[in-house]
């Protein structure tokens, strides 16, 4: 799951209870901002890097194509 740490439209309680629902293998990536929209460039280049290292982290994605984000 990929949340924004300030988000005032999904309350943390509700991300909460959604992962603690979920199956695992489950993580959670908190990013520094509030909702995460479709048109911030700049927040979803930062939320695809942070992913793509992750990916990299569970030998999902080689280091190389984490490292290019």
């Amino acid at each position: 799951m990929v949340n924004g740490a300030d988000d005032s439209l999904i309350p943390r309680a509700n991300v909460d209870a959604l992962f603690n629902a979920a199956r695992p293998p489950k993580d959670i990536i908190w990013m520094p901002s509030e909702h995460i929209e479709p048109d911030e460039k700049e927040l979803i280049g930062a939320v695809s890097g942070r992913i793509a290292a992750w990916l990299a982290t569970q030998g999902l994605l080689p280091p190389e194509a984490a490292a290019k984000r």
